[in-house]
């Protein structure tokens, strides 16, 4: 029996068979090719950072985000808001939430965070100060977690962090009181 030839995946480093590869002519060609499964999660991440690109544009906004931010914020476990685990019963699917909403700002890696479905609904629009003074769940200890994640992104101190967050909640709020006069 012959033994078959195992091609090396550029993405993950295994061997795997031909039938398990994709760029087939650049493995016949005898350049590199990857494998399927490793294809399949660069497609999906691509898939969700095209979509969060497009909402970006759609609300006016800039987007400074890469597509290994966006996976290192995918491998969150726990709520920002909630401290729950997330893919459970309670909290539900994993969602990536603007800290300052979209609206208001950029989509970056210093204004997102990893957030469980229902707290993203409950916080919607709002910033995140004003879902804290009116969410039981999100607490002290979980805001400031948030705040010193945010400020290690932002490469600045927590204490200039929450003051920045201060001062953006104060221009929205001056924002949305002059669009209703």
């Amino acid at each position: 029996m012959a033994k078959r030839k195992l091609y090396e995946c550029y993405s993950c480093g295994e061997r795997k068979p031909y039938q398990q590869m994709t760029g087939k002519k650049r493995i016949r060609r005898r350049t590199r090719g990857e494998c399927l499964e490793c294809r399949r999660k660069r497609d999906a991440s691509n898939r969700r950072l095209w979509d969060m690109r497009f909402r970006t544009k759609q609300a006016g906004a800039f987007m400074f985000l890469t597509r290994e931010q966006l996976t290192e914020l995918e491998a969150r476990t726990n709520c920002a808001y909630c401290g729950e685990e997330f893919n459970t019963t309670i909290t539900g699917h994993k969602q990536i939430d603007h800290v300052m909403p979209l609206g208001e700002g950029i989509t970056a890696r210093g204004n997102l965070t990893a957030a469980c479905s229902s707290c993203n609904a409950g916080k919607h629009n709002r910033h995140v100060l004003d879902y804290y003074a009116r969410s039981d769940k999100f607490t002290d200890e979980l805001l400031d977690a948030l705040i010193a994640d945010l400020a290690a992104q932002n490469q600045c101190t927590p204490k200039s962090m929450r003051g920045l967050l201060e001062s953006s909640r104060e221009l929205m709020s001056e924002r949305r009181a002059a669009e209703c006069t």
